[in-house]
């Protein structure tokens, strides 16, 4: 449906610093996302026991993670900003060189010197946004380019995070259905505002980030229960079912309309062809 857009991967070749071998990673999207599953089960299960027997630094996570991986530099597990009040967080390095990514980064909060169990969780959600940077190199594809061509600034991120990164209560079917009108109506606007030739950009962005939030979280949900069961601490948000509070699927949904929408509106010009006018 969108493939007439993915030629940004023939101009905006990632580093190998951000690359698994083709053979790692090659498969259709089901496949890639299957490995993205077994990849955080890996790391889940070289960390749990770390977790059991005793304390566990950032040196162990960045050693585990390395393990997983397979390579070491590829991914820097670092601390959050000590003003950052998130839990954790994925990111990106940019090389000073040659202003491309050089490595992809998993970054926990700072308050503690050590992890704690709840804390497994939170590692496990920010590696499977890590995971999906690998293994749908098109992800961190988009965001190279749409760094170095200036793409990103504040309006497009109020609209991301006030809109289709935000969590929906309270969740009534009246309040769910004037939501989701809003967020159309958001998204519409937004894209009238910004060049023609970057609309694409914007909405594949948008995709790409609503689906790896929504793999997270449903990675969250599955290992907080496991833990759960082991009777290990949870915090009890991560016990909940996140997609219904975002509204994922049904975000992803607008966006896939309006995408298809715009694609249909370009064919038909191009069918009609340039309008030529002519001396009667």
């Amino acid at each position: 449906m969108f493939g007439c857009y993915t030629s940004i991967m023939t101009y905006n070749s990632l580093a190998p610093n951000v690359r698994l071998p083709y053979n790692t990673i090659k498969g259709t999207v089901a496949q890639r996302r299957e490995k993205v599953i077994n990849c955080v089960d890996k790391l889940y299960k070289d960390l749990y026991p770390k977790f059991v027997h005793g304390k566990v630094s950032i040196a162990d996570i960045q050693k585990s993670v390395d393990k997983v991986i397979g390579a070491k530099g590829k991914v820097h597990v670092i601390k959050n900003p000590p003003n950052l009040f998130d839990e954790g967080g994925q990111d990106v390095l940019f090389s000073d060189f040659n202003g491309k990514l050089s490595a992809i980064t998993l970054e926990m909060d700072t308050k503690e010197k050590f992890f704690k169990f709840p804390d497994l969780i939170t590692i496990l959600h920010e590696f499977s946004h890590v995971a999906d940077m690998f293994f749908h190199p098109k992800y961190a594809a988009r965001y190279q380019y749409m760094s170095s061509e200036g793409l990103y600034f504040k309006k497009y991120d109020k609209l991301y995070e006030d809109i289709f990164y935000h969590e929906e209560k309270p969740l009534g079917r009246k309040y769910k259905t004037k939501r989701l009108k809003k967020v159309e109506y958001k998204l519409l606007n937004f894209l009238k505002k910004v060049p023609k030739e970057d609309r694409m950009e914007y909405i594949q962005d948008i995709r790409y980030c609503l689906t790896s939030e929504a793999e997270a979280y449903k990675t969250q949900l599955k290992y907080a229960r496991i833990l759960d069961r082991k009777h290990h601490p949870v915090k009890k948000g991560d016990l909940c079912d996140e997609s219904e509070t975002f509204l994922f699927d049904e975000k992803l949904k607008i966006v896939n309309r309006v995408a298809s929408e715009l694609i249909q509106k370009e064919q038909l010009k191009m069918k009609k062809g340039p309008r030529v006018n002519r001396k009667k």
